[in-house]
């Protein structure tokens, strides 16, 4: 059977799922994670907004701020639509906080929601409809992100490149845009999508602008779409469409099968440190070990990291030259943990990627892959970490998967305190609270003009 053969229909089915998800009635389950989803997107927004890839964007455009139908979160609080996606987008991925589809290799919030925000906003809807506008997107485009994974990710960025399509999904659904209509709407949003994997590798800014452009571009293709521009039929199945160009021409038109069954929006992985995610298992178990031993960093002999392959190739850095650099490397994260600096602090990598008593340490610890954790990847994130002390005494242990996934949750609360944490390390700490209301308030149709919102405040 051929490639084409095999994915026959993906671009139908995908369209028809968006019919589904915005006429059926959601489920609990679904809005409650949604809500706690876009707490967590906000909290990274609103400290992002702040940080240099933002302000650089904001600055380009100056002349196009200050007016529009939509929420700029630079400031003044108004702009046109696709800046608002624009700068949404790369803001709420700068700090590495945001949430993970992992079977998707995949960062939703950051494209699906910033979309969906500034569409809602040019559409004047309501809370509601925003909501329903996330789910859409997420459902869409976590199914699409694991379809195309793991082989996708050699190469691509998932984040700017199947984030394009939930963005599109997101906006079409605040749009209202007809089945027919979000067919080509998918056509021109996956001939626009992109981000590159070389992006990991230096100490730029343009892996955060990914999820931005992203975010713009879905917008874009939704709103073209709507407005009469015709689309290529196959642009994923097609013998030199997205899904041969960009994953080997995987098969991913059955995982459409349980839609409005299996709602993936539950399934988000939350992250509690500022820092690549394939950082988070090797971390985690030094702060365990650490806590549990009492350890003393001065008397650590050698410290052992075995994880996937993955974490290896992204977050192998072993000589972090930057603090984006710092934030991509187990080394660095093991040593900075092990010396009792707290990594879960938004901006525990600008203070201390210079130190050099973490640079000290560092050559201590040796990274190497382990075949249990490379074969349970992309479902699970786990690591085996075994610390020898100068005495001889070696204080080991295993964690299947990283701390704030579904199989390994956050605590209850834990999502509230790390969205005050962020907000309180922004210039406007005194938000918190009216953000937080807000969010609750979506599903009995808050209003989300640009001056309802607490940004405004």
């Amino acid at each position: 059977m051929t490639m084409r053969a095999q994915t026959q229909g993906v671009e139908r089915r995908i369209a028809a799922g968006y019919a589904l998800l915005r006429e059926e009635t959601l489920p609990d389950v679904a809005v409650r994670a949604a809500e706690q989803a876009i707490l967590d997107w906000l909290g990274c927004l609103l400290i992002g907004a702040e940080a240099p890839p933002a302000l650089a964007i904001a600055a380009a455009h100056s002349a196009e701020i200050g007016s529009g139908v939509a929420t700029c979160f630079v400031g003044p609080s108004r702009c046109y639509p696709g800046l608002a996606a624009l700068i949404s987008g790369t803001a709420s991925h700068t700090l590495e906080l945001d949430d993970i589809y992992s079977p998707g290799l995949y960062h939703p919030s950051v494209c699906v929601m910033s979309a969906a925000l500034a569409a809602s906003q040019l559409a004047g809807v309501k809370g509601d409809t925003f909501l329903r506008s996330v789910i859409a997107g997420y459902e869409i485009s976590n199914r699409i992100g694991a379809g195309l994974n793991p082989d996708h990710y050699k190469y691509w960025h998932t984040t700017g490149t199947v984030g394009t399509l939930g963005a599109t999904i997101a906006a079409a659904t605040a749009l209202s845009l007809s089945e027919a209509q979000v067919g080509h709407a998918i056509a021109h949003a996956t001939s626009m999508a992109a981000g590159l994997q070389q992006a990991f590798r230096s100490d730029g800014m343009t892996k955060p602008l990914h999820a931005g452009r992203a975010a713009e571009a879905g917008l874009l293709a939704a709103r073209i779409a709507k407005a009469g521009l015709i689309g290529s039929s196959d642009m994923i199945s097609g013998p030199v469409g997205l899904a041969q160009a960009m994953s080997h021409g995987r098969d991913i038109s059955n995982r459409f099968d349980d839609l409005l069954q299996d709602w993936t929006v539950t399934r988000s992985m939350f992250k509690r440190f500022s820092a690549c995610g394939h950082t988070f298992a090797p971390v985690d178990l030094a702060i365990e070990l650490k806590q549990e031993a009492d350890i003393d960093p001065a008397e650590i002999q050698r410290v052992d990291v075995a994880t996937y392959a993955t974490a290896l190739k992204v977050a192998g850095i072993s000589q972090p030259k930057s603090p984006f650099e710092a934030k991509f490397s187990i080394p660095f994260g093991m040593a900075a943990t092990l010396l009792g600096h707290d990594l879960t602090d938004p901006t525990s990598f600008e203070k201390l990627h210079a130190d050099r008593s973490i640079a000290a340490l560092i050559p201590a610890v040796h990274v190497s892959e382990d075949a249990e954790t490379t074969a349970a990847f992309p479902a699970l994130r786990g690591a085996r970490v075994s610390i020898t002390m100068k005495n001889g005494k070696v204080h080991a242990g295993y964690a299947p998967t990283r701390k704030g996934e579904p199989a390994n949750p956050l605590l209850p609360g834990d999502l509230e305190r790390k969205f005050r944490r962020l907000v309180e390390a922004t210039s406007r700490p005194q938000t918190a609270t009216a953000w937080m209301t807000w969010v609750k308030s979506l599903a009995k149709g808050a209003e989300l003009a640009p001056d309802a919102l607490p940004v405004s405040q």
